[in-house]
């Protein structure tokens, strides 16, 4: 461009000197400019699991004067840095681009450990009018098993994953992944229970030096383990010996982990009725949540219901309480003393890192929190902003939604009575919910999927999805991502997954794009299944970029 701008400057002062020297006679020989236009596709590439794949960018051309592109060179520079400054050959390596080929197609061939920004700049020159047009493109890499439906299954009482990686009919199916992509074995024992992802494992605002860097990982749990996984490699980070640390003090030999839950700064687990907490600060060590004796807390759900507090529920005692754990003290514990147990593989390790759980009070008449009728049975929890919600059954197809708050000195906000349709019984329901949706949750049940909406005082329920194969039975149901995600914001809270088990033994997840209403939306491509998987116990979402 720079050199393009010199090139009009002196053909200006020329035609500026030959208007002073030569008396104008009226006579004039026009020569219009073949004016080239260059276009460049965007370009998405996923790395193979192994081995290579090219990358190919075709630009489209059109031009003024001239019909055919004998009249055109090209040059193609590529570069790993962005930059702003279009130029000469010498400026273009000068600002990391670096020249690759004179083809007019761009072809190049990228192995699966690629991990850089790949820029392409190219130059096409009208050698007949003498000029140069460029155009600057960034190709997308994306790296293998990043925007991928991880599906977790139970093939002969034995835990298997598989992946739908990719969008859509471009996804790879893998029913065993571990098997088909690395030759490995599922690396737990167990019957399989749950999966969950976490985009950012680990804080991105509060790091000390030598923290573990925020990255996306996976939870796998059975009822005999649970690790913490690479999704990318499917080898584990860390496994249950060295992330519950009590429990190995104590010499339990019989964990057996029965409810995993994960929020934007914390994650528990539950077992056997002793609830662990973890802040989420990438360490993965675990501490008991304690009453205000100093005594273990005996809990068999937990949801956050802020920023700063979790929800659990006492199923022996009929009960919820709660705790808090996300204040700069409880991150000062993490970095002043949980970083040192993971650094001496927990030889150090001692239980203080959770404050006390406490009983929720309530001045009014809807329930008593602290006192729960028995003939409630808790079934599921789930949250969204600053209100969470628990799912009780009271026999049959009978539903009762306890409705918390954080957000007014009145923790409990509301309670609310539905049927489940068709007369599903609630124990059979799947719950869920998202950032995206304020006092809104969603349920699936045989192949159907439902909204509730709670805004109106009166819950107003509507079927938003039916699978078209009437022995479907709901497996799981999730979002992509439940949390708000500054970087991706509303990318993936509205995006929701639906496992179903069929009667000939097959699994499939269907993915529903929703609308801000809840609705699946009008649109091409708002519904899609992942078919080939086997028993599906649950699912979960992991993006990379």
């Amino acid at each position: 461009m720079k050199g393009l701008y010199r090139n009009i400057i002196a053909w200006v002062s020329v035609a500026l000197l030959a208007t002073a020297c030569y008396e104008d006679k009226g006579n004039y020989d026009y020569r219009e400019i073949n004016d080239v236009q260059v276009e460049l596709p965007k370009v998405s590439v996923r790395l193979p699991l192994q081995g290579e794949t090219e990358i190919v960018v075709e630009p489209s051309l059109t031009q003024t004067q001239i019909g055919n592109e004998e009249n055109l060179r090209f040059k193609w520079y590529v570069g790993t840095m962005s930059s702003e400054f279009i130029c000469e050959e010498k400026d273009c390596q000068d600002n990391h681009f670096h020249f690759y080929s004179e083809e007019k197609v761009f072809r190049m061939k990228v192995s699966a450990d690629y991990n850089q920004k790949l820029q392409l700049l190219l130059e096409v020159h009208d050698v007949v009018g003498d000029t140069k047009c460029y155009q600057k493109q960034e190709v997308k890499i994306v790296k293998p098993l990043s925007n991928t439906w991880f599906v977790l299954q139970e093939v002969g009482g034995k835990g298997q994953l598989g992946v739908a990686d990719g969008e859509q009919d471009q996804a790879l199916i893998a029913p065993d992944a571990c098997q088909t992509l690395y030759h490995t074995t599922f690396p737990l024992q167990g019957k399989p229970l749950s999966i969950d992802c976490r985009h950012s494992y680990g804080s991105k605002y509060y790091q000390s030096p030598g923290a573990p860097t925020a990255m996306p990982m996976i939870v796998l749990c059975t009822n005999k383990d649970m690790q913490l996984i690479y999704p990318t490699t499917l080898k584990t980070k860390h496994g249950i010996q060295d992330m519950v640390y009590g429990a190995v003090k104590a010499g339990t030999t019989t964990w057996k982990p029965s409810y995993y839950h994960h929020a934007n700064y914390g994650e528990v687990v539950c077992d056997q009725g002793r609830l662990w907490h973890s802040l989420m600060d990438g360490y993965a060590v675990y501490y008991s949540v304690k009453d205000d004796e100093g005594k273990a807390v005996e809990a068999d759900k937990a949801v956050e219901l802020d920023d700063m507090s979790y929800l659990i529920y006492d199923e022996k005692k009929h009960r919820f309480l709660s705790y808090s754990y996300g204040s700069m003290d409880g991150f000062m514990i993490s970095f002043q003393r949980t970083q040192h147990v993971r650094r001496n593989k927990g030889s150090n390790w001692d239980d203080q890192g959770v404050k006390s759980a406490y009983p929720l009070e309530s001045a009014g008449e809807l329930f008593n929190p602290s006192q729960i009728d028995p003939s409630w049975k808790v079934q599921s929890m789930i949250s969204s902003n600053n209100f969470a919600m628990a799912m009780a059954s009271v026999g049959g197809s009978a539903l009762k939604v306890l409705e918390f708050t954080s957000s007014t000195e009145e923790s409990v906000a509301g309670l609310y009575e539905l049927n489940v349709p068709d007369g599903a019984k609630v124990e059979d329901c799947k719950f869920t919910t998202s950032y995206a949706y304020s006092r809104i949750f969603f349920f699936a049940v045989g192949n159907k999927v439902y909204k509730v909406d709670l805004n109106r005082g009166t819950p107003k329920m509507s079927m938003i999805y039916e699978h078209g194969d009437a022995s479907a039975r709901t497996a799981a149901l999730k979002f992509k991502e439940v949390n708000k995600d500054e970087d991706n914001p509303n990318r993936y809270e509205m995006q929701l997954g639906v496992a179903f088990n069929l009667a000939d033994g097959s699994g499939s997840v269907v993915e529903l794009k929703l609308n801000a209403a809840g609705d699946v939306k009008r649109e091409e491509g708002s519904m899609y299944e992942y078919k080939g998987f086997k028993t599906i116990v649950d699912i979960a979402y992991n993006y990379g970029e």
